[in-house]
């Protein structure tokens, strides 16, 4: 912090390293101890839909993994995408996951 106590470019550079490091110290402890690779948390720089301005998101692994369902089914013609018809197992996963972070925890 500058004298003035405004934050410097610097400053708050480092200080969104410190906290992606400890996010990424918390997954990895988190991902390790889950008994399902499916609730791993992945972590990656993506770009919204018009941005120019990449974003840090964090996400359980069977979210991308729907999401690739998804768009397979509009692009194949379906237009849309229900779960409840392409793997009625993953509805659960909400729920699943939610109950696995505070086995964890």
């Amino acid at each position: 912090m500058a004298a003035d106590g405004s934050i410097s470019r610097y400053d708050s550079v480092a200080s969104r390293a410190a906290i992606d490091a400890a996010q990424n110290r918390a997954f990895a402890l988190f991902n390790e101890l889950n008994v399902d690779n499916d609730y791993d948390i992945v972590c990656r720089r993506e770009t919204p839909t018009g941005s120019y301005i990449p974003v840090r998101t964090c996400r359980p692994r069977y979210v991308d993994r729907l999401e690739t369902i998804a768009s397979q089914d509009f692009l194949a013609g379906d237009g849309y995408f229900d779960p409840t018809i392409s793997n009625p197992h993953d509805l659960r996963h909400p729920t699943r996951f939610s109950t696995e972070v505070r086995r964890v925890a």
